[in-house]
């Protein structure tokens, strides 16, 4: 019998300079987390408190970047 996994997808919005949007995306799958292009964001603050309303609950829960 194999154990059925539930991955969650999620974008992190995140308004720039510009006023434009743009996004990272962060992959939550068996214990991982993964975090693919975080460049927009402009420190490592800004990315921790957009993580801290995901299930990832902020930067010290990803495991890799992208």
């Amino acid at each position: 019998m194999s154990k059925q996994s539930s991955v969650c997808v999620i974008q992190l919005n995140h308004g720039t300079r510009l006023s434009l949007k743009s996004s990272a995306t962060l992959i939550i799958d068996q214990g991982e987390a993964i975090l693919v292009d975080p460049g927009h964001f402009m420190s490592l603050e800004e990315i921790d408190a957009s993580l801290k309303s995901t299930p990832a609950q902020g930067l010290g829960a990803i495991t890799t970047v992208f």
